[in-house]
C-alpha cells in the first residue's frame, strides 16, 4: 500500500508539441502549478530559518521529488539499502512538519487504485481494529475534496482496471501554500467506513487516526518496548516453570515400583 498512499500527484497538462524542448515543458508544468497555488500566498521563503518551509513547497510543486523520498524513506523501513540521497531533506522536512502540525484539520487525498491496491485496502478495511493504513514520511494532502482531485494526475489504463479513491481524515496537519495543502508526518490511519456516494464515480474511504501503538518520542517508544518485552518474558517464564513441572512428573512415572518387601 505504500506506493498507492503516495497520493501528490504531478500536475495535469496538455501534451506538448514535438518540437517543444523539456525545459519548455518543465516550465509550463512548473506555471500551472503555480496558477493553482496562487504564488502572492506562498508567503516569503528568504533566510535560512524558513528553508524548511521552501523545501516543503518545492516538493508540493514538484510531486516527483517527493515520491522518491517516500520510496527511499520505505525502503528504509522495510530493512532496504537503496540509496541515501534524499535523507537530508527527509530528515529536515519530517521534523519541520511534525513541529508544525499544531491544528486540526480536514485534509482529502486522491488517488487511483489497481486490483492488488483494492485487495490489500480490502484487508485493511476489514480488520480495522487490528490493521492501518501507512503514509510513508511526509505526505501532502489537501484542504478540499474538490482540489484533491484537480491534483490528480489523469491515469491511463493499460494492464489492469484502475478504480477513484478519495480519502478523508480529520488530523493535526502543518498548513502550507497558502493553506491549500496540509502536510502530515507518518500518518497512522483506520478505516472508519469506505462507501461510493450516490451519483459519484469513487469510493469515499473516512480514516480515523491510529493511535493504539503509536508513540510521540523515542524515550516514549523504548519504554513501551520495555514493558511488552517484561511481558514477554514474564509469560516465557511461566511456561518454561510449567514444562518443567511436567518433565519432573513424567520421570518420577517412569520410575521402577520398589519391590515388594518379602515376609
Amino acid at each position: 500500500m505504500g506506493d498507492m498512499m503516495m497520493t501528490n500527484e504531478e500536475v495535469k497538462m496538455e501534451e506538448p508539441p514535438m518540437e517543444m524542448e523539456g525545459g519548455d515543458a518543465v516550465e509550463m508544468a512548473g506555471e500551472a502549478a503555480m496558477a493553482f497555488y496562487d504564488e502572492e500566498k506562498f508567503g516569503s521563503s528568504e533566510g535560512a530559518e524558513l528553508l524548511p518551509k521552501l523545501l516543503i513547497e518545492c516538493l508540493v510543486l514538484h510531486p516527483y521529488v517527493g515520491d522518491l523520498v517516500r520510496a527511499q524513506v520505505c525502503s528504509w523501513e522495510l530493512g532496504g539499502t537503496k540509496g541515501e540521497e534524499w535523507k537530508e531533506l527527509s530528515t529536515t522536512i519530517s521534523a519541520a512538519v511534525e513541529a508544525g502540525e499544531k491544528a486540526e484539520v480536514d485534509v482529502y487525498m486522491a488517488a487511483w487504485l489497481g486490483p492488488e491496491d483494492i485487495e490489500d485496502f480490502n484487508d485493511v478495511s476489514t480488520n480495522k481494529e487490528t490493521r492501518a493504513l501507512v503514509f510513508p514520511g511526509v505526505i501532502c494532502g489537501f484542504s478540499s475534496e474538490e482540489d484533491a482531485f484537480k491534483k490528480q494526475s489523469a491515469k491511463e489504463e493499460k494492464k489492469q482496471k484502475l478504480e477513484k479513491y478519495l480519502f478523508h481524515i480529520k488530523t493535526n496537519a502543518l498548513k502550507c501554500c497558502g493553506e491549500k495543502v496540509h502536510a502530515v508526518h507518518r500518518l497512522f490511519a483506520k478505516v472508519d467506513k469506505a462507501e461510493k456516494p450516490e451519483g459519484k464515480d469513487y469510493t469515499l474511504v473516512e480514516l480515523v487516526p491510529f493511535l493504539d501503538h503509536a508513540t510521540k518520542t523515542m524515550a516514549d517508544y523504548a519504554a513501551k518496548i520495555a514493558a511488552a518485552k517484561a511481558a514477554v518474558d514474564a509469560i516465557k517464564d511461566k511456561v518454561e516453570d510449567k514444562m518443567e513441572n511436567k518433565e519432573g512428573e513424567e520421570e518420577k512415572k517412569d520410575e521402577p515400583m520398589d519391590p515388594p518387601m518379602e515376609m
